[in-house]
């Protein structure tokens, strides 16, 4: 049954092997959680750019007087420049600790990794926009709220080097979720990447103070950091990624009982390692 889903997943990409140079072998279709499947080719014609997506990595808590703020900030980027911005938000133990006529506590053990890991500097709200480092001297890519707008509209100028392509197959009796994910390099990147795919589930209503110091029952917290499909850091892309490289990785995870699928996107962008985080190209779709 698995497979089954897995094979109508890939049918959608499958076009691309036509022009292809060179092509991998699926791996272990018995997994599940982890890329089921990892192929690489080269196309002979070049994909053209598509525009460039930027992502915020919001750092949030349930407790957090200014975070109501930060979420009206991201809301509103979204409103402008539709789908080029996407947001994760990362609920964590500063400022997180549920409420206690809270259903549920929205902190994740992969949340509080990824915050220590892009150096968290003590105050929420805080993003990151890309992982880029806009200052010379600045020792973490996260940033308060009165800069997200600027440094969005930075990023969304650029290039991207690849384009990024999801295609999922969602079996509602099992809660099991396939996808396949296609890289679709424009341009040449030398750098070493990973790809990162995450679960994120949308407008959940949880306790949330404000910055009248009361505590909201209805809060409906947009964009909740769920599951991470790679490793939090993500996964690392072994191949080259010369000019016409694709890479086709398939996915296989299953959802929660409690998340409701309608609500839930998965998230996949591809960003560098090592001297710096930058990512490269991010997209995100809906069940």
């Amino acid at each position: 049954m698995k497979q089954n889903i897995i094979y109508i997943a890939i049918a959608g990409l499958s076009v691309y092997l036509t022009s292809c140079e060179e092509v991998g072998p699926a791996i272990n279709l018995g997994n599940t959680g982890k890329a089921v499947s990892d192929t690489t080719y080269v196309e002979t014609m070049v994909e053209a750019p598509t525009d460039k997506h930027v992502l915020l990595e919001e750092f949030t808590g349930v407790r957090c007087i200014n975070c109501p703020d930060g979420h009206i900030i991201i809301q509103s980027l979204k409103s402008t420049y539709g789908d080029k911005v996407a947001s994760a938000a990362f609920h964590t133990n500063d400022l997180g600790e549920a409420y206690p006529n809270a259903t549920e506590d929205l902190r994740t053990a992969d949340g509080e990794i990824l915050q220590d890991y892009l150096v968290y500097q003590g105050a929420k709200p805080c993003a990151t926009i890309d992982r880029v480092k806009f200052g010379s001297s600045d020792v973490s890519p996260m940033y308060s709220k009165g800069v997200w707008s600027k440094h969005v509209q930075t990023e969304i100028n650029k290039t991207a080097p690849l384009n990024i392509y999801i295609a999922p197959v969602y079996d509602s009796t099992t809660r099991t979720l396939s996808f396949s994910t296609e890289l679709h390099y424009t341009q040449a990147v030398t750098e070493q990447q990973k790809i990162s795919v995450l679960l994120l589930e949308t407008n959940l209503i949880q306790p949330q103070i404000n910055a009248s110091n009361v505590v909201d029952p209805n809060y409906l917290h947009k964009d909740v950091f769920r599951k991470a499909v790679t490793n939090i850091k993500g996964d690392p892309i072994t191949t080259t990624t010369e000019a016409g490289r694709v890479v086709r990785r398939t996915y296989i995870t299953q959802l929660d009982a409690k998340w409701k699928p309608e609500k839930v996107r998965i998230l996949v962008f591809v960003h560098k390692y090592g001297s710096t985080e930058e990512i490269l190209q991010v997209r995100e779709v809906e069940l």
